[in-house]
């Protein structure tokens, strides 16, 4: 962000640590309305205020209705309450009418209008440029009657030069017959003409304000555009997030039929084992509700407050006055960080049917939310995913153990919570210059500086035509995750699964970290792999092999990029090319 010759002044702080961002400088003194749909992120339509306290737009209230069917409760997405009070019956009657008006107020550019300062109720109605007051038609009346006042002229503030070049009195003692017409660029501070002369800033360099103000008006327009670019992505994230919580939503109801089905032919004998089964679908529920609901959260104070900071940043712009310019300058940066969760999973899952052995029926919820900092997608908050629950647990099947050569495999606990962890579907026999290690969320890989053979490949044990009867309730879709920790030069791909004659076995191999930039003869390269953008140290590469039409597709943080391959032998198996000094963690 280009920095502006005439730097603003600190602004005031009271919105606490946990809002993420200063709040904005305003001239009434006015709380902040949320301004955002929890659900859609979108600028609040027709707002439903529910019973916790959190607002949704009344389509999106409708939706979440129409889907619970007649009867059903609505759940807050956002704090996961229930609110039994509202139904698609009278939902129309629950829009909050204040906050409407309010929002509309904003839209037209109403909220935030300066008071009075005499009795600091009503809207200013009036500028005196002799007083220093906004001022009500009655209390300017009331100030005005005084015989040394009557020759002042207050104008009226629907004037936009008026309110620009409003100003207030000095606060330092003694000064207080002084305006604020200066601004100090040593102290970033306003100041009057005392204050520069015997007052905190004499000799210090200084600028009119108007100069001052029309400096930070022409960055404004500037950080505005930016703004709005860190606003689509956030909001290409949130639909993300929207796309996840409806896989979760739908997956949780396929995955409760799936229940209910194989409980039924033996309803008599079994009733009891299928309510302990629900217990635990109840309980990553739960998990899961209150995950999405906290990324929820998150993203409505992120976006909430770019939102307001968007509203407040325009009418500032074009009509604020110069103090408030200056006062605001130091919040866009604030604005202008991601900061926010990668929401990413498949949603409920019902594995190990077997022939209803009891004791093998398996759930798991795949749901995982970081913090994306800059847009590079790495780790910044906790991982929520939920570990594997049932009656008894599963014993690995050939290709889905998560364990290496050398004794080193991936702990089956979390020593920290006492949670299981979630296995590797993908064992490797790493080469001696390739050093693994444990990590929270996977298993790091590091090759060597001083590898002898230069390049180093390492390939999985298991081939996709292996994996495929073991990946069945993910409907033949192979997936592996990669975190690029410390690669520049490294490949991830597919290669064949006997080792050849020639020193480059038969393969695909993609270079992430450069535009365009792939080896190898199988396989048939589509257009998408050319035109995905160079990846950075931190992000996640998802690679998914489709087993039904033999392709490979890509993801980059959670981000969809397409097929990359086509036309994809079942023989192959996933693969690293490592160059020395670079690593990379294969993620659970």
């Amino acid at each position: 962000m280009t920095s502006t010759p005439v730097p603003p002044s600190p602004a005031p702080s009271g919105l606490g640590a946990a809002a993420s961002a200063p709040p904005l400088a305003t001239t009434a003194g006015t709380t902040n309305p949320i301004v955002t749909c929890g659900s859609c992120f979108s600028i609040l339509s027709e707002p439903v205020t529910i019973r916790c306290g959190h607002s949704f737009c009344l389509r999106c209230i409708r939706s979440r209705l129409d889907r619970n069917g007649v009867g059903g409760k609505l759940t807050c997405q956002l704090c996961t309450q229930v609110d039994p009070d509202i139904s698609l019956r009278n939902v129309t009657e629950c829009i909050d009418l204040p906050l409407q008006q309010r929002l509309q107020a904003l839209g037209r550019g109403a909220e935030g209008r300066p008071s009075c300062q005499w009795c600091e109720d009503a809207a200013a109605t009036v500028y005196c440029h002799d007083c220093s007051y906004t001022l009500c038609s009655d209390c300017s009346v009331a100030v005005h009657k005084n015989s040394s006042k009557r020759s002042h002229g207050p104008v009226p503030l629907q004037d936009a030069k008026t309110i620009r070049t409003m100003s207030r009195k000095c606060p330092v003692r003694g000064h207080e017959e002084y305006r604020l017409e200066f601004y100090c660029t040593g102290c970033e501070a306003l100041a009057c003409a005392y204050c520069l002369q015997v007052g905190p800033h004499r000799g210090h360099e200084s600028v009119l304000v108007s100069v001052a103000a029309q400096d930070v008006r022409k960055q404004m327009g500037r950080d505005l555009e930016a703004l709005g670019q860190i606003k689509a992505r956030i909001d290409g994230l949130a639909s993300e997030l929207n796309r996840v919580s409806g896989q979760y939503l739908e997956s949780y109801d396929h995955v409760e039929a799936l229940v209910a089905d194989r409980f039924n032919a033996f309803k008599q004998q079994l009733l009891q084992k299928e309510i302990e089964v629900r217990k635990i679908l109840a309980s990553l529920r739960e998990t899961g509700d209150s995950s999405l609901a906290d990324s929820r959260l998150q993203f409505l104070k992120k976006i909430n407050a770019i939102n307001e900071a968007g509203m407040s940043f325009r009418r500032l712009q074009h009509g604020g006055t110069d103090v408030e310019v200056l006062q605001n300058r130091a919040t866009m940066s604030v604005f202008l960080r991601l900061e926010v969760p990668v929401v990413s999973g498949t949603g409920f899952r019902l594995s190990d049917l077997g022939d209803l052995n009891l004791a093998g029926l398996s759930l798991s919820l795949d749901l995982n939310s970081h913090t994306a900092i800059d847009g590079t997608g790495g780790p910044q908050s906790a991982t929520h995913n939920a570990p594997h629950h049932g009656a008894a647990a599963p014993q690995p099947q050939p290709g889905s153990a998560g364990s290496v050569s050398r004794g080193i495999a991936p702990p089956t606990s979390d020593s920290a919570a006492g949670r299981p962890r979630p296995p590797l579907r993908l064992t490797f026999t790493p080469d001696p210059d390739i050093d693994v290690r444990e990590a929270p969320d996977g298993l790091t890989f590091t090759c060597s500086d001083s590898a002898s053979a230069g390049q180093i490949g390492v390939r999985a044990n298991e081939t996709f035509e292996a994996l495929r009867p073991h990946w069945q309730a993910e409907g033949g879709l192979v997936s592996w995750k990669v975190r690029l920790d410390r690669v520049s030069e490294s490949f991830v791909g597919v290669v064949e699964s006997q080792q050849s004659t020639h020193s480059m076995p038969d393969g695909f191999y993609w270079r992430p970290m450069k535009v365009g930039q792939y080896d190898g003869t199988v396989g048939r390269p589509t257009h998408v792999l050319r035109s995905i953008p160079a990846c950075r140290p931190g992000d996640m590469v998802r690679l998914t092999y489709d087993v039904n039409n033999k392709c490979i597709k890509l993801a980059v943080n959670n981000i969809e990029k397409g097929i990359i391959l086509a036309d994809v032998p079942l023989q192959m198996c996933p693969c690293f090319v490592f160059n020395p000094g670079e690593s990379l963690t294969l993620l659970y």
